[in-house]
Formats: C-alpha cells, structure tokens, sequence
C-alpha cells in the first residue's frame, strides 16, 4: 500500500476517502534523482500546503521508503487540482557549489569524502549527506586519483564529471537512525527473489548488437608533457620511448574486423609503464562487439504472490529461453503507477563484449544482423507474454420450469487447448418464484514462481437472488449474507438473522463501538486515562 507525506503531513492514503490523488506516478533510475508526480484534487486536506523546493516529500510502500525529495514544479490545472513534480534526493547536490580544487595525490574515498563535506556545509540539515561505504578505487598502480578543477560547479557537476563518467560505479542512498547514507559501490550486490520468466512476468525482450565501440588498434596518451618551467606543452605522453610504437595493436582483431584506431586519454598518468597497462585495458575492453538485452517485467508482488517486490539496483534471476538466457541481472530502471498496480514495470539491462562473432566484418552487416535479431524477438515476445487463447460464448435456454441466460468468457493454454486456465461466467435463472444472478470464477494461479511448475485452483461463486420479493447477496459457502425484506434488512450468519434495519430503528444480539458513542447531542467519549465520560458534544 503506497502512502505519500509532505513533512511528514499526510498526502495520500487509499485506505482514507479524504486523502486520495487522482494521479500519481514514480520513475526511479540508477544514478539519477528519480522523478515522483501526483495530483491533489481541492478537497484534500493537505491541498496547497506543500513548499515549493523546500517541503520533504516522501513516498512509502507500507513501511518501506521508496522515494524522497523535494517538489520543484508545481501547475495548477483548469480544475484547480495541484500537479506535484517531485525530484528526489540526489538532486540536493545542485544546491552546493564546489570551487576550484586541485587534488593530486590520494584516494577516492578522501576526494568523495571532501566533496560531500564543502555540500553538507552549504545546506540545511534535512538536504545533507553522511559518507557510507565507498569501494571504488582508482585504476593507477597506487590507487591514487587526480583531479581539479578551475571553475565554480555545483556538486552534482563533479560527482558527475569527475567520479562517475570516469570511475563508474553506483551511488546508493541509505536512510538509517533519521540520517541519510550516501555509498560510492563499485557494484551492486543486493539479490532479490523474484524471477522474470518467460511466459509468467516478461513483458517485453530486446537484444541489440552494437560496434560503436569496436577498436582493433589502441593510441594511449597519458598526461601533457611539461616544460623546463614546469608548464604544460601541447604534447602528451605516449608510449614511443617504452615501446618504440605509440600503438597497441591486436593482431587477431585486426585480422576479424580490419584496422580501427581508436585515441584514448589518461590525462591523468604522468608514468609510461602504468600508460601501457591501461592501454592493454582498453584495447580489451574495445574489442568485440556489444550485445544489449533490455527487459521489461510486471511486478507480481502486487498480485497477491509471496515474493519481494522489484527493488531498484538489485540483481534478479532471469529466465527467457527464446533469448538463451539464465543468469542474474540489475534492476537499472522502475517503472511505479500508484494508482494501477497492474501496470507497474522494471527495466533491466545488460551489456557484453563479445570477439566470438567473427563472420561479421563491418559496421553495414551489424545493422543487418541487429534488425533481424530485433524483429525474432519481437515476435518470440509476442507469444511469450500472450500464451493463452480466448474464448467467449453466450446462450439462452428454455424450459417448462426456467429461462437461463449465461455469458461467459474463458481463457485456454494456447500450447494445451483443454487446459482450462480461467474462467468468468455470469448466469440470470428466472423460474416461477424468482430471479437468480450467479457470478462465478475459476483460477489456475502457479504456486511458486522459484522452480516450482505446481498448479492451484480457485473456484468463487457469488449471487444475487430474488426469492419471493426477498433480495439475497453473499458467496456460496460464506456464512455471512445479506437478505433485503419488504419490511426489514436482515444481515444473517448461518442462517439465522444477527441484527436488522426495521422501522428507522437497529436491532443486534450484540454490540461493540471500536471509539465512541455518540446519543444526539451528548457522547459516551473514553479518555487518555483509561476512564469513560458521557458529555455533551454539540451545543
């Protein structure tokens, strides 16, 4: 059950009438702030009382904090309702500029570590940061970084530019004690345990081969040399004098793809050894082709299975055999309708270099290649997601003693016609002494999504009847049901009558108020002490 706070103010409930939204919706994606919007219509009580860039806005999946940030772009629409865009805490780092630094020699936690203090000294304590665990380090030999700056950039300009672009690596926002965390990981290593699987939870499948990047022959260049005054020149280091070529080539590649050059800087390395290995690294990471997979997936923890649900930057076992795929991939995407559980989605994606393609030699066939592997699985997606087969009928029949009118709607395993996966059917019966309105639903679920092929059935039939001017609601087998007389409204338990409406006035065998009872103008009220008091309540 999502729920929204403005400072801690309720927003939105779906359980309370008079806190509702009439849209809301939440994108979160790695790296980024993420985007939460919604609609406030006039009669809410907490209409028009967000701040704009200062009120904390705050997303719950019952107690799990999914979103927090601020709003930034309100709009009012014809109707009055408020439209709230909301961005998330990231997004305080564009409040903090950073000025002009030149850090030569440490390690990347430090540098993290500085520039997360210059920010938490600009701003209020509600938009501040504590420094978690950082396990991203530099590629040099020494795992020192350099970096600098000469102009004035805000925060998010730095950690941007200066650590993610050129170090990768994930930044995570934890929320513990009433503080928040902020981590630099390497990698993400939070496993969930719920499966996408072809056939079940897969929407959409996309597998893409790209040579953007292909290279068979490397230029490294490190730092710019230095004049006898220690000033830079235009020339840069290369590795002519350790070598006695400035490339690195690789002799199969260029034998597979051609020659392709591709110049890469090390601004950054000043020593010709540790040039040559990073250029060994990016000839590796240059060669071969790029295979995307992109998935999107529908989040079953909302429709009643027992699983966790989609959590972004946790890794999840996939499973699509039209794709040969069995492996674990990262959530780097959510996709969150607040007010349409059924249609919330993930992204997830996954990219491999691969040398193994060695009958494509150009970029022209890659695009060949690419396009048919897009159309098969589309088409493979296609069945996949829609593997069952509709069936609707209708009929009238008529007898001696009744008219029954049935509709029903079915739905059939398309690889196994006469397996029945689920059915709803409604049933009018008008005999002599009544009229009888049945709706009944059959349900093939899977039991578990983790291995487990096992089937259970449900079977639920309610009805509306109409027996000698009598109305009758309620489920087959629920002791409970409702009887509406000419004279009386019966709620009835096994059958036999435990209170009624009759004559402006209540009967009960008996009664329990969870908080108050209220007798015109006067109330029986319980007090914080524990004690009872009958006082007026309306003058």
């Amino acid at each position: 059950m999502y729920r929204i706070y403005s400072d801690n103010e309720l927003i939105y409930d779906p359980l309370l009438h008079e806190y509702m939204i009439t849209e809301g919706s939440l994108k979160l994606e790695l790296n980024t702030s993420g985007i939460l919007t919604f609609t406030i219509p006039k009669d809410n009580p907490s209409y028009g009382r967000i701040k704009l860039m200062k009120s904390i806005i705050t997303l719950y999946d019952d107690d799990r904090l999914l979103f927090r940030g601020r709003a930034y772009a309100p709009t009012i629409d014809l109707f009055c309702n408020d439209e709230i865009e909301c961005e998330g805490e990231l997004a305080f780092f564009n409040d903090s500029i950073q000025p002009p630094f030149n850090y030569e020699v440490g390690d990347v936690k430090t540098l993290f570590q500085n520039v997360i203090k210059i920010h938490n000294a600009e701003v209020s304590e509600d938009k501040r940061f504590i420094v978690g665990d950082v396990t991203v380090t530099n590629d040099t030999a020494t795992g020192n970084i350099v970096r600098s700056s000469t102009q004035y950039l805000s925060t998010w300009e730095i950690l941007r530019e200066k650590f993610i672009k050129l170090l990768g690596g994930y930044f995570r926002l934890r929320h513990e004690g009433g503080k928040t965390y902020i981590d630099y990981l390497k990698d993400l290593n939070f496993i969930g345990n719920q499966e996408i699987t072809q056939c079940i939870n897969l929407i959409d499948a996309k597998k893409e081969v790209s040579s953007d990047n292909l290279a068979t022959v490397i230029i490294p260049l490190g730092a710019r040399v230095k004049n006898e005054d220690g000033e830079d020149t235009d020339e840069y280091l290369t590795l002519k004098k350790l070598t006695g070529n400035i490339r690195i080539e690789d002799k199969n590649g260029i034998e597979t793809y051609g020659r392709i050059t591709k110049v890469v800087h090390h601004d950054h390395i000043t020593d010709a050894s540790n040039l040559l290995k990073a250029g060994q690294r990016d000839l590796a990471d240059a060669l071969g082709v790029t295979t995307t997979i992109t998935l999107s997936a529908a989040d079953l923890s909302k429709a009643g299975y027992k699983v966790s649900p989609f959590s972004l930057g946790t890794y999840i076992p996939v499973k699509v055999s039209n794709l040969g795929i069995d492996k674990k991939m990262l959530i780097k995407s959510l996709s969150i309708d607040l007010l349409n559980l059924g249609s919330n989605s993930i992204t997830i994606g996954s990219s491999d270099r691969s040398f193994a393609q060695e009958q494509i030699n150009t970029k022209e066939t890659l695009k060949t290649v690419n396009s048919n592997l897009q159309e098969s699985i589309k088409t493979s997606s296609s069945i996949a997601t829609v593997r069952a087969v509709r069936e609707a009928n209708s009929n009238i029949n008529h007898s001696a003693e009744q008219i029954r009118s049935e509709v029903s709607e079915g739905y059939y395993n398309k690889e196994k016609a006469d397996e029945l996966l689920e059915s709803i059917r409604t049933i009018i019966t008008q005999t002599a002494s009544g009229i009888e309105l049945t709706f009944n639903q059959y349900k093939s679920e899977q039991a578990k999504i983790n291995g487990d092929t096992s089937n259970r059935f449900a079977e639920i039939t309610k009805y509306i009847r109409f027996v000698d001017g009598d109305i009758l609601l309620g489920e087959e087998g629920n002791p409970l049901t409702l009887r509406i007389e000419n004279d009386r409204i019966n709620f009835m338990e096994n059958g036999a009558s435990s209170a009624y409406w009759q004559n402006r006035k209540f009967y009960a065998v008996d009664g329990e108020f969870i908080n108050s009872l209220r007798l015109g103008k006067f109330a029986f009220i319980p007090r914080t002490t524990g004690n009872l008091s009958f006082t007026k309540v309306v003058d």
